[in-house]
């Protein structure tokens, strides 16, 4: 329990007014000055008076109802909305300040809350939150300061369990694609499927000709039998195995606002693995750097949570990543023919050891090297420069992308499929060369 605002207004009221009865009193000779005394002593009386009581009057500890509605989960670097639903049981009007109690890896945005509820009325709020980090968060329940009735004392009361809630990658891009998809609207997103009717590998079913289609799709024993074109239909070929090497040592703890690259990364993993397990592909991962977690390929749409469940709570470290050994794990781990997507941040000093690792794994695998490059070197190249300070700076930032540009070359040289892009924009283009690899017929 704590003193109130009308508390504090009223004794400052009282020794204010104590000040200038007695001015009054030396600037007069008349007796009005031993009435006013009299009156200011009855007014502090009362103000004690009611403050003893009101202190006495703490309300019983459920006086409110309160529940809340929280996700099974939350993405990193997102609003999550939470509801509230607050009801006042007492017979007298509740004055109430409320906040959230939560780990500092989350920005609550629209808390406090301050509300007047009258006896028996129940009201629905909500607030957003915006976890920073990957991992576990808790909620340590609702804090409320409650006004006694003429709002001298506030009574602090916990309401609410703790509770726990992972706070996963930024699955916003799946569930986006999978609002599009049912729409075949996936190129607002700048996903290109470039799909041709019955061209695929593995054979899918038997329909009516259509305009367009190729004799070699007509089936003429179907066609003899129906009297009618009846045409083979294809589809891309199903049950590939699609590996990804996650990296989380020191490179990837680089940050582009919120996110460092190693949650781009994983938002570039889920969205992927999403378009491949939906299409009958089976799809594992395999982390280096600080941990070493491995998952093998497992297949269907549903088992998308179980990898979401493996990767939300790996966070990049000052490790050193090690490309050649991680390429020597996989090669051990799993030898049948897969495509292999290497996502990482890598430099210049580093291509030496991710050419190794590549010429390694291209023999039995077909591999995709996924850079993320650093915004904050873009930036520094976009910058004027008008002093020499900022010479030195866009001199340093052309430096490095020239050597980070041939260390590319290197690798496209060497037969890798290298895809450079912004973490934000690393999802689109790692899907559109997946699809690209599929219709080609290389996986």
């Amino acid at each position: 329990m704590r003193p109130a605002k009308y508390c504090l207004i009223a004794y400052l009221g009282w020794f204010v007014s104590a000040l200038l009865l007695n001015l009054l009193i030396l600037h007069s000779d008349s007796g009005a000055g031993s009435e006013l005394s009299k009156l200011w002593w009855m007014l502090g009386g009362i103000i004690t008076v009611i403050t003893y009581r009101e202190f006495l009057s703490r309300p019983a500890d459920d006086i409110l109802q309160i529940e809340r509605q929280l996700p099974p989960g939350l993405s990193v670097g997102t609003d999550n909305l939470i509801e509230l639903k607050i009801r006042n049981t007492a017979e007298q009007t509740l004055h109430i300040t409320l906040t959230e109690l939560v780990d500092d890896a989350v920005r609550v945005e629209g808390l406090p809350i301050t509300l007047t509820l009258k006896p028996q009325e129940g009201v629905s709020l909500s607030y957003v939150v915006h976890p920073l980090q990957r991992g576990s968060v808790i909620f340590e329940g609702i804090d409320c300061l409650i006004e006694t009735p003429w709002r001298f004392w506030s009574n602090r009361y916990r309401y609410l369990a703790a509770t726990e809630v992972k706070v996963f990658p930024n699955f916003s891009a799946i569930s986006h694609f999978e609002l599009l998809a049912h729409g075949q609207q996936v190129g607002q997103l700048g996903i290109h499927l470039n799909q041709r009717r019955g061209e695929g590998l593995d054979f899918h079913q038997l329909r009516e000709f259509r305009p367009g289609d190729a004799l070699r799709q007509v089936d003429w024993k179907a066609t003899s039998r129906a009297l009618k074109p009846i045409s083979r239909e294809f589809q891309d070929e199903r049950d590939q195995d699609i590996i990804f090497l996650l990296d989380n040592g020191r490179r990837m703890r680089t940050k582009d606002g919120e996110l460092s690259h190693f949650d781009h990364c994983l938002n570039a993993f889920l969205l992927t693995a999403y378009v491949a397990l939906r299409q009958g592909d089976a799809v594992g991962f395999q982390t280096f750097g600080s941990i070493d977690r491995w998952i093998n390929p497992i297949k269907g749409k549903n088992n998308l949570n179980t990898l979401l469940h493996q990767v939300y709570d790996i966070h990049s470290s000052v490790a050193t990543s090690d490309y050649l050994t991680a390429a020597e794990n996989l090669m051990n781990r799993h030898r049948k023919r897969s495509l292999v997507i290497i996502i990482s941040n890598f430099h210049e000093q580093d291509k030496e050891d991710l050419l190794a690792a590549y010429q390694l794994l291209q023999r039995n695998h077909l591999v995709i090297i996924a850079c993320l490059q650093e915004q904050s070197v873009g930036e520094k190249l976009d910058e004027p420069v008008r002093n020499f300070d900022q010479a030195l700076s866009y001199s340093s930032a052309y430096q490095f992308y020239l050597e980070r540009q041939q260390a590319i070359k290197r690798l496209v040289a060497s037969g890798a499929i290298v895809l450079d892009d912004k973490p934000s924009q690393l999802h689109i283009a790692l899907v559109n060369e997946y699809y690209a690899l599929k219709r080609s017929g290389r996986i």
